[in-house]
């Protein structure tokens, strides 16, 4: 009896263990949904029709090592911030860290640095006279933004003060941002200067951009929601970051994408 006790015991610890494992492991029982929105050269299509980019790949490359089965919704960035908040989306890359998103999401270990500056027409008005989101208050300049992203604190400071009042144009889609500058409803815009490289480049317009002056600058992570992802799995998403950092992996494709990405120089004014 003692025998078949120590049998029962051990079974059973070995059973717990194999299945601790397995839950610790590196596999999946489920798709996960993942968001995008048209975002060259970090989310975009390409001409052969295939979803790929920068945050794109870097996901896969991941989810990938995790054996992580992933599937795109392609859907605006406040409405990815509205899913993951209810957790109809289990993903959003590409996401600045603020404490309103850690209220109901989690965020992984950075992925790539982000920068927010100042962009205008070489023909504006403002060239040589905005060079930072303080000197707006002072000007009656037109600043357009996207609603949803986030700019840093100078700029969440101003919008909860509303400095800014009736001149801050906020628009669904940087694309929509892009026409407004080139149409002239828009004097100075918000733009990372990577992503506004590529989309101008494809308009034929970034000759007739300058950048006027850094606003922020930041690590930028995958965000999970926390009503469908759990922390372990969060964790176990920072130890395979960790490793394809370590094997060369996603500094590789970082540098493919930095190199090979339709982008434009944007001239600075200093």
């Amino acid at each position: 009896m003692s025998r078949w006790i120590t049998f029962c015991a051990t079974a059973s610890l070995c059973l717990m263990l194999s299945l601790q494992a397995r839950a610790g492991g590196q596999t999946c029982n489920r798709a996960f949904l993942v968001g995008w929105e048209p975002w060259p050269p970090y989310q975009y299509v390409d001409a052969t029709g295939h979803l790929t980019g920068l945050d794109i790949e870097l996901v896969q490359a991941v989810m990938g090592a995790l054996s992580c089965e992933v599937r795109f919704q392609q859907l605006p960035w406040k409405r990815q911030l509205l899913h993951i908040q209810k957790g109809l989306l289990d993903l959003a890359p590409g996401a600045s860290r603020t404490s309103e998103r850690e209220a109901y999401g989690r965020f992984s270990v950075p992925l790539r640095d982000e920068q927010v500056v100042l962009l205008a027409r070489k023909d504006s008005l403002w060239n040589g006279r905005i060079h930072s989101l303080a000197d707006t208050l002072s000007q009656p300049v037109r600043l357009v933004g996207t609603i949803g992203y986030y700019y840093g604190p100078e700029f969440e400071n101003l919008l909860e003060r509303r400095s800014l009042g009736t001149r801050l144009l906020l628009v669904s889609t940087d694309q929509i941002g892009y026409q407004m500058l080139l149409n002239g409803r828009a004097d100075v815009m918000l733009v990372d200067p990577v992503s506004a490289a590529a989309s101008l480049a494809v308009l034929g317009e970034a000759h007739r951009m300058r950048i006027l002056g850094e606003v922020y600058r930041s690590p930028i992570h995958a965000l999970f929601s926390q009503r469908s992802v759990s922390e372990q799995f969060v964790q176990r998403f920072d130890q395979a970051v960790e490793k394809l950092e370590r094997d060369g992996t996603l500094p590789a494709i970082r540098a493919r994408y930095m190199l090979t990405a339709p982008q434009a120089p944007l001239p600075a004014t200093r």
